[in-house]
């Protein structure tokens, strides 16, 4: 069962149950096997994703709990599930493994970040006098 605390997510294809999270390990994995830094790995996830990046960063999300499938596996699984739902899946996972980075936007509301609040600071306001008497 997947943990969503964890960033781990559950999906199933063609009957198979399958939990992919992109955590540490992950990265590690897709930046060793691929010789991306972290920034060009960002930049992968947020627009340029090509067919390699993504079964590889999906074939390193699936490592932790499905150790037996091969990158080949994988493309399969995304032959089977559609990219774009490969895609979506993976992007859920970065989401919620790393809540306190920029995620891309994706019109999921599970995926995306939420935005940093704003505070106003005590004692300010746009109708304050130059005084600072109110």
């Amino acid at each position: 069962m997947a943990n969503p605390l964890k960033g781990e997510v559950a999906f199933s294809v063609d009957g198979k149950d399958f939990v992919l999270v992109f955590d540490w390990n992950a990265l590690c994995t897709i930046s060793g096997r691929l010789g991306l830094t972290m920034d060009e790995i960002g930049k992968d996830l947020t627009k340029d994703m090509t067919p390699p990046f993504l079964r590889s960063a999906l074939w390193a999300g699936l490592e932790e709990f499905h150790p037996e499938l091969s990158e080949r596996d994988v493309g399969k699984l995304i032959t089977a599930m559609g990219p774009g739902e490969a895609r979506a899946r993976l992007l859920q996972s970065v989401a919620l493994a790393f809540p306190n980075s920029e995620a891309p936007a994706t019109g999921d509301p599970q995926t995306a970040a939420a935005p940093a609040p704003t505070r106003r600071r005590r004692g300010t306001s746009s109708t304050s006098s130059p005084s600072g008497a109110d």
